[in-house]
């Protein structure tokens, strides 16, 4: 039975999602056209079939008066899941347990271990931030990306996205005068009235006027510290260049 599609929360309205068009010949493509047509096929497919179902199981132990949590997941029934294999239910499971019930461990290991740096961003982390924070909408959020680059506050390195030293030095210096321009809410809250806007909420005149008077403040700021701004610059620049 046809269930329709899985609506999502956000729609900029940009193009229509991608979806198969026709049946497509698999001798008549290469293989990097098949792959990519067996993607979006199969993408669009999951997107009108059931939901997958599992159950989670909480364990709490007690092991010699301390307090141990752990708790897994089982999928019950794929569904979409089997159409759409690039995405797993959940790496972590557990043995099936049923509440009330009682175990004695079988071991005890103590292992010895470090906290390790965070990794860098890939791309697809910095597009799930920017959304998370408001930024951008599918049709924007590349080109956000690309102006970073290519005005070299950040460079690409395989799939990770790394700050240069001009980028780390324009923040620090921004943050040591209290100037605002490096945090996201600026850009969030310009995006959001320009939905209002859209939506008939605000109106176009006051959100320029708004939004002028803002970048003024910080350009007040700015100037009034230039030589404060600079030394501060310069000093991060070699920091970041040693």
């Amino acid at each position: 039975m046809y269930a329709g599609p899985k609506w999502g929360k956000k729609d900029d309205k940009a193009h229509p999602p991608i979806h198969p068009v026709k049946h497509a010949d698999r001798n008549a493509l290469t293989d990097q056209e098949w792959k990519i047509y067996d993607f979006i096929t199969r993408h669009f497919l999951a997107s009108l079939s059931k939901d997958a179902k599992g159950s989670e199981t909480r364990v709490t132990a007690d092991l010699g008066g301390e307090t141990f949590h752990t708790e897994g997941e089982e999928c019950l029934e794929p569904n979409w899941l089997e159409i759409f294999p690039w995405f797993k239910w959940s790496d972590k499971t557990i043995p099936r347990f049923f509440e009330g019930q009682t175990f004695s461990p079988s071991r005890l290991a103590m292992q010895e271990s470090a906290t390790v740096a965070p990794y860098h961003l890939q791309e697809r982390d910095l597009i799930t931030m920017m959304d998370s924070n408001g930024i951008g909408t599918d049709a924007t959020i590349a080109d956000h990306i690309k102006n970073v680059l290519e005005r070299e506050y950040a460079m690409k390195h395989g799939t990770s996205i790394l700050p240069t030293a001009l980028g780390l030095s324009l923040v620090e210096t921004y943050a040591s005068l209290g100037i605002d321009l490096y945090k996201p809410y600026l850009r969030a809250q310009m995006e959001a009235d320009m939905k209002n806007i859209a939506d008939g909420i605000k109106q176009s005149d006051a959100v320029l006027s708004e939004c002028i008077g803002e970048m003024k403040r910080i350009f007040d700021v700015t100037k009034s510290n230039t030589d404060r701004f600079k030394n501060t610059f310069m000093e991060r620049m070699r920091e970041a260049q040693k």
